[in-house]
């Protein structure tokens, strides 16, 4: 891929243009090759190149496929607004967690997108990464100044959390936050190990979580055979719990939301759009529902309501709506 296209490409991503041009310049020297290797320094003191790099690390992963990157690039150009019927973003990250930006950066964003709410899902305590996860003071902290910001902007900030499915299935809400959140996104961080079965047990128990809402990026952990495979399985256990899927908008799982949305259409079961972000820019992403947005009935999408959850402490109507 030319230079230029890769810029195109790469700026997508929503981050800073010297980390892009950084991107571009290792890609063009080493192709994908160790692209773990993009910088090494101490992950905390460097926190905004470290997790800038780590974003277009996944963009490179797509370049593997030069005939899927122009497809997303085309849709890229084919959708340049965001859909108008998109009321707001069910997954998002700040710099409580992995994100470079502040809450109120969000929100603001959230502001200029014209949404209605936007949801703030910053990593709970999460034994196996403590990086960039939330302690239950940190995550009480970021609620006080939620409310504040709520206000201050006018965006309904849904405060919640993107919960990792553990090696047992159960999920990382540490119990004195639980009551205090509005609802969760259960995702696959890690296989341990497991073979496919209990991979599957593990997201059943995850879906029987009251809190969670729904199931994020399903493929992440997944090899591509693998989630081919079990695609159907996967989405049946989240319907069966009468839970949502998500459609995630970042260029890397596009392939896999392909096959996501043939199963969604199926079932006509109720799906999320999230751009995932972890830096402002990235909110742009959500351009990319369009192309999903075209092919699945409006009932079926929860970004449409303007008040997916009554109260932002309680998940109850979510739930009731997804049922």
């Amino acid at each position: 891929m030319r230079k230029d296209r890769l810029y195109d490409f790469f700026n997508i991503s929503g981050v800073d243009d010297e980390f892009i041009e950084y991107a571009i310049d290792y890609y063009v020297r080493n192709g994908r090759g160790h692209a773990s290797e993009f910088y090494k320094k101490d992950k905390r003191a460097y926190r905004k190149i470290h997790m800038s790099l780590e974003v277009l690390r996944n963009y490179i992963k797509v370049l593997d496929d030069n005939e899927l990157a122009e497809k997303i690039l085309r849709v890229w150009n084919d959708y340049p607004v965001i859909h108008r019927k998109i009321r707001g973003d069910f997954h998002t990250h700040t710099e409580f967690s992995d994100g470079m930006d502040t809450m109120e950066t969000i929100l603001r964003r959230a502001k200029a997108l014209r949404y209605s709410w936007i949801a703030l899902t910053d990593h709970a305590l999460n034994p196996d990464n403590r990086l960039y996860t939330m302690s239950p003071e940190e995550f009480i902290r970021q609620k006080e100044a939620v409310c504040e910001l709520s206000e201050k902007t006018g965006i309904r900030v849904y405060h919640s959390i993107e919960a990792n499915i553990m090696e047992d299935g159960s999920t990382d809400i540490p119990d004195d936050i639980r009551d205090n959140i509005s609802f969760a996104l259960a995702s696959l961080h890690r296989l341990y190990g497991h073979p496919i079965d209990t991979v599957l047990k593990r997201i059943e128990k995850a879906m029987s979580d009251e809190k969670v809402i729904a199931l994020a990026h399903p493929f992440f952990a997944l090899n591509p055979d693998i989630y081919s495979e079990y695609i159907g399985d996967i989405t049946d256990i989240v319907w069966q719990h009468g839970k949502a899927v998500e459609l995630n908008m970042f260029p890397n799982y596009f392939k896999g939301n392909l096959l996501l949305l043939d199963e969604v259409k199926r079932r006509d079961m109720k799906v999320i759009f999230s751009t995932d972000e972890h830096c402002a820019n990235g909110m742009y992403r959500m351009r990319f529902a369009g192309y999903f947005i075209d092919k699945l009935k409006p009932e079926q999408i929860l970004n449409f309501s303007e008040e997916p959850a009554a109260d932002f402490s309680h998940a109850e109507a979510v739930r009731n709506s997804i049922r």
